[in-house]
């Protein structure tokens, strides 16, 4: 849902600076810190001055730009255009995840992020939904600032009632980043009868959010299969997920059909293979129907063994 966007962390200290440059050069032992160090001595007091005034001016810089940036927002005296640039930047610069620290420092319980993902304008909401996305993707500190917030319950609500469509998928990648491998939001997620807006979300006309949301559904799973199967099993998901096999392209399909394949592994009362065999949802069918028309085609190498797998657990006596 959203590739690894966080950039390596940028030097903080002179021995980083020494580092750096050593790796550029492609000389020396970039971890021969001993070494980098006895350079860093040898230096006069006033170069070491000089210098970790530079390194200071251009750590700090980002901080600076993000705490402007999130003062502007935060007095809302500025047009959509303004408010537009101001997201990109923070997009932008967020995608390191030390400032992604600082903006969740910044903008207390996410005060202003929550104004915004209200916004009467759709491309707002987009932006600072991506935002969040950005700020939360493969970054613990952040998520844990987001657990303690209402995040989650807005970007839900964006989710499931949104009018834009690209809204929706960008508050769907916001979940997703902010969830993803972190048990205390995931918890949270199901607290909130999450799982069930994201059973809605299947249902969507809009092909890609019916990918992400099985996707997720896929991962909450394997990250919380002894919470999320008995949820997602009490809530029928699996006549759900077999009614999109027949409007799905194979991609789409591969996502739901591992689905089915993992509640019925985590699964301990067998109820996943029970409701697989009902007569009316015509699953096997409907595997045999994917088989035939993927068998020949090495893209979909991977549906076709899944099919294989399902039949053989659900119908072969």
């Amino acid at each position: 849902m959203g590739d690894d966007n966080h950039s390596e962390r940028a030097p903080r200290k002179l021995q980083d600076v020494f580092n750096m440059c050593v790796s550029s050069g492609g000389s020396g032992d970039v971890n021969n810190e001993t070494q980098n160090q006895e350079e860093i001595e040898k230096l006069s007091t006033e170069n070491k001055q000089f210098l970790n005034h530079a390194l200071s001016q251009f750590v700090n810089a980002d901080p600076r730009k993000i705490k402007d940036a999130y003062d502007i927002l935060d007095k809302g005296e500025v047009s959509e255009d303004d408010i537009t640039g101001l997201l990109e930047l923070l997009n932008d610069l967020c995608s390191d995840i030390d400032n992604a620290i600082v903006y969740c420092r910044i903008d207390v319980n996410f005060a202003v992020s929550l104004r915004y993902l209200s916004h009467s304008s759709s491309e707002i909401r987009c932006l600072m939904a991506e935002l969040l996305g950005t700020v939360f993707q493969n970054n613990p500190v952040c998520q844990t600032y987001g657990n303690k917030s209402e995040v989650l319950p807005k970007l839900l609500d964006l989710l499931d009632s949104d009018s834009d469509d690209v809204c929706r998928v960008k508050s769907l990648y916001a979940i997703s980043c902010l969830c993803r491998n972190d048990d205390d939001n995931l918890r949270k997620l199901i607290s909130l009868d999450g799982l069930s807006f994201l059973m809605r979300s299947l249902r969507s006309p809009v092909e890609k959010i019916r990918q992400k949301s099985a996707f997720f559904i896929r991962s909450a799973i394997i990250d919380m299969h002894e919470f999320a199967v008995t949820e997602l099993l009490r809530l029928g998901i699996v006549p759900e997920l077999i009614g999109l096999i027949p409007v799905s392209d194979w991609m789409v399909c591969e996502h739901i059909l591992e689905c089915i394949k993992l509640l019925i592994e985590y699964d301990t009362t067998v109820t996943a293979v029970s409701q697989c065999k009902k007569s009316e949802l015509g699953f096997q069918s409907l595997l045999e129907s994917r088989i035939a028309s993927g068998k020949d085609d090495e893209g979909q190498e991977d549906l076709v063994e899944i099919c294989n797998y399902l039949i053989k657990v659900c119908f072969t006596k």
